[in-house]
């Protein structure tokens, strides 16, 4: 049984050297200026992922940067209370059921729809708690729930607690990495022990391509763990050995199915269903964009013998900031949480930490 060590500040992974120069801050701007928080429709899928974009400071000029939207546009601290402070939530979506509720086990996320109003929903189970680590919030920062005051940590127990392995695993390891680190593993409530090596031997052999967002959430949660692994031994030798061998057929796969305009063809893998496959122009383009802002963040952090050559990149990210800057704004606003990996994966080019990206345009 693993004794569970919560760590103050949640391991942090900084980009890999030398990409820093690929994009231009005049392209990355053109990018992000599309990526205020700022919708005609309020959703939490939007709000989550404004979060992790622009993080909890932020803060925008709104007089000098007109939105193509009436509403409001929300800073940083309104996004990290209304996901993280049962108060705030509760006066923007009044008539659903709270996000976050204490129980035994610690503070449980609700992830799943709501209501028919189309809110929307999270989405992914602990996706808020693998935000929060990417962002760097302490174990002690306080959160409020439904039913009183509590901290992120509890939502660190929670995701011990009720982990099941047939669950939708990609953001909990990666949460719970960050904020065990150097612990290896964990123990649930039904006194079930997990490792770390266990959940990645378990994820590379998953169809390529399947899950979330095109399966592209895979590769991003072992890149962060080959990288945590290589100061905290988290892995096991055989884990990580076939997590290196995984991302490096994927990079291949990326390598040769590559247009010659920088996009991936939707199905980059046989695990990619059929209905993915896009059969209009503005379908291909938005499904092209998803690919490279999901592929392009984890490739950002992978150590350099599982990356796709420098030329495939370069490709990729000249697509990305050509067209995204050229979307409709409905376009933008319908498939805005899957834009800011876009935005996200240019800041890491630019050299640029997202959470400090909005800075760029004070």
């Amino acid at each position: 049984m693993y004794t569970l060590k919560i760590r103050s500040v949640p391991a942090q992974v900084e980009p890999v050297e030398g990409i820093g120069g690929f994009v231009s801050l005049t392209e990355l701007k053109s990018v992000l200026i599309r990526l205020f928080p700022c919708w005609e429709i309020f959703k939490l899928s939007r709000a989550i992922h404004a979060l992790r974009l622009w993080g909890p400071d932020a803060v925008f000029d709104s007089d000098r940067y007109r939105m193509p939207y009436p509403a409001r546009v929300y800073t940083g601290r309104e996004l990290f209370g209304l996901l993280l402070d049962h108060r705030h939530f509760s006066k923007i979506l009044r008539t659903v059921e709270p996000l976050l509720t204490s129980t035994d086990m610690g503070v449980a996320v609700e992830a799943k729809s709501y209501s028919l109003r189309m809110e929307g929903d999270l989405g992914h189970t602990d996706t808020l708690l693998t935000v929060c680590a990417e962002l760097g919030i302490a174990r002690d920062v306080f959160i409020r729930t439904v039913n009183g005051e509590s901290t992120v940590g509890r939502m660190v127990d929670a995701a011990v607690a009720t982990f099941d392995p047939g669950q939708e695993m990609e953001w909990t390891i990666e949460a719970l990495a960050r904020y065990l680190a150097p612990s290896s593993g964990w123990t649930n409530r039904f006194g079930e022990n997990y490792s770390f090596g266990q959940v990645v031997e378990k994820l590379v052999k998953r169809g390529g391509g399947e899950g979330s967002c095109l399966g592209t959430h895979v590769p991003y949660a072992i890149a962060i763990l080959l990288r945590l692994d290589e100061r905290h031994d988290i892995l096991g030798r055989a884990p990580r050995a076939s997590a290196i061998k995984y991302l490096q057929v994927v990079s291949r796969t990326l390598e040769q199915g590559q247009a010659s305009n920088g996009t991936w063809p939707s199905r980059w893998t046989p695990g990619v269903p059929d209905d993915y496959i896009p059969d209009t122009d503005e379908a291909r383009t938005l499904v092209g964009l998803t690919l490279m802002g999901h592929h392009m963040e984890w490739i950002a952090f992978a150590p350099e013998e599982v990356r796709p050559r420098k030329d495939c990149l370069m490709k990729a990210l000249k697509f990305m900031t050509e067209h995204t800057p050229a979307m409709a704004d409905g376009a933008v606003q319908e498939y805005y949480h899957l834009l800011t990996h876009v935005g996200n994966a240019l800041c890491h080019y630019a050299g640029v930490i997202p959470s400090s990206a909005y800075k760029l345009f004070l």
